[in-house]
């Protein structure tokens, strides 16, 4: 009965949300004459099971997340201004279900993440300085290099969070914004390349990636907390200064043709572990190197088969792998590239005024030199790694109705499909229909096998203000 009631109220509270957000009611905010611009949404997404897997049963809650997110820029005059994001969650899915495995309710995402019951955090907090033909920003923040979907390969800034939705949510929303200097630098003589340099210094701030701890929906199958334990104590601090990392970039257009190059000395957002018997209070021993990456982009648009052909690579040199044997860590120079194209395509008996979009892309990884006795989280102990897309999406209905399907398949045997589909009467507000449908032939299989039992179907209320 205790269940049923607060389903009951979980109903009650969705219909008054979407009566709130039916009448476009908010608005965003500006003060002092323009100078301060405050805006953001509220959300809450809901998701059930649609398997069994231990604790978890087909049925139970996979979220009840509800975010509020407020967005405030403050400019001081043209040339100088102040932006922060600042996010709060709650996760109800224990207090409306309580079948579900409660170790995870009160602690933080591993090894160094939020709290997974309720967070509030200065998600994004920088200044921003122009000066003539420099841009710099100063602060907390994300920077992008890289736009491919499901995979990521030169976005490779910040680390990602995967404790509350694994690698499903769009990257802005599960990055994990870093304290840095970023400085873009376009010439106005150059105006017409739209060329860019830029450099990126996170002097200190190292975050590893998160992970759910053990018994969290989303954790990683048999690896039991006592592991995410000591690799938080072992991470590097936050406020050293031996963290430092480096970055830079250039960018320019020419042509069809829009293209960059990249360089980024960085510690590894996964660790690597060797076995120490003399090491407490487990006999592993955890630790973060340092690896160089350099690589490139390309985006081409070609006239005759109106197509946007585009590219991103990434050579990585020693990169640190575990071995099968846990008494090294051996390091190999990697390359990883994607090719993909985006076309906008009229199927005229399926939507007669508006085109479909249609991208795709190949990602291919490889080792170089590669050891036998190498093992990798999404490779398992293969040398290659091979996975493809398609997303496909259109609208209906004044543009207020988006289906749109996403589908990803690593050539190991893992992958998944996501469709999805958006209501969006107006720029205030969106609700949005989806399942996730995850295969995999075991837990290690690639980088969807540990999550194969989660598919689930979901809904998403976005209301922006």
């Amino acid at each position: 009965m205790k269940k049923r009631a607060k389903w009951v109220s979980f109903g009650l509270f969705l219909c008054l949300v979407l009566l709130v957000g039916a009448q476009s009611a908010f608005a965003a905010f500006e003060f002092a004459d323009g100078r301060v611009y405050l805006t953001g949404f509220f959300e809450n997404l809901t998701a059930v099971r649609l398997q069994d897997a231990g604790m978890n049963d087909r049925g139970n809650l996979n979220m009840f997340r509800n975010t509020l997110q407020m967005e405030t820029t403050l400019k001081f005059n043209p040339n100088f201004s102040f932006f922060t994001i600042i996010r709060g969650n709650y996760e109800g899915m224990w207090d409306l279900d309580n079948s579900l495995d409660a170790r995870p309710e009160h602690r933080h995402g591993m090894p160094k993440g939020d709290h997974m019951k309720r967070n509030l955090d200065l998600r994004e907090w920088y200044f921003t300085l122009l000066v003539q033909d420099f841009t710099i920003k100063i602060g907390r923040q994300q920077v992008i290099w890289g736009e491919s979907d499901a995979l990521r390969m030169a976005d490779i800034i910040n680390p990602l969070d995967l404790s509350w939705h694994w690698v499903f949510e769009d990257w802005e929303n599960i990055r994990v914004p870093l304290r840095m200097i970023n400085i873009k630098y376009e010439p106005a003589l150059l105006a017409e390349y739209q060329f860019r340099a830029e450099l990126v210094w996170i002097p200190e701030d190292f975050r590893a990636q998160v992970f759910a701890p053990e018994g969290g929906v989303w954790s990683i199958p048999g690896l039991p907390q006592i592991i995410w334990d000591q690799e938080r104590r072992e991470i590097p601090d936050q406020h050293n200064l031996k963290n430092s990392e480096f970055g830079a970039r250039v960018r320019a257009v020419l042509g069809d043709w829009e293209f960059s190059i990249f360089d980024f000395y960085n510690r590894v957002d996964n660790a690597v572990y060797t076995f120490d018997p003399n090491h407490a209070p487990l006999p592993l021993r955890f630790e973060w190197p340092r690896v160089n990456i350099v690589g490139g982009t390309f985006n081409y648009f070609d006239q005759f088969t109106k197509t946007v052909f585009r590219g991103e690579m990434a050579y990585t040199m020693d990169q640190p792998h575990n071995s099968i044997f846990m008494d090294r860590v051996i390091d190999k120079d990697t390359v990883a590239f994607m090719l993909g194209f985006d076309r906008p395509t009229f199927i005229t008996w399926l939507n007669p005024t508006r085109t479909f979009f249609i991208s795709g892309q190949w990602f291919h990884k490889q080792i170089l030199d590669f050891d036998r006795d190498i093992t990798t989280a999404e490779m398992d102990r293969s040398e290659y790694w091979n996975v493809v897309s398609l997303l496909i999406n259109t609208q209906y209905y004044h543009d207020y109705i988006t289906p749109q399907v996403l589908f990803v398949h690593d050539f190991s045997g893992n992958g998944f499909i996501h469709p999805s589909l958006q209501y969006a009467p107006s720029d205030r507000w969106a609700v949005t229909l989806g399942a996730i449908f995850i295969h995999g032939q075991d837990n290690s299989d690639g980088l969807w096998g540990p999550v194969r039992t989660n598919d689930e179907v979901y809904l998403r209320l976005r209301i922006k203000f």
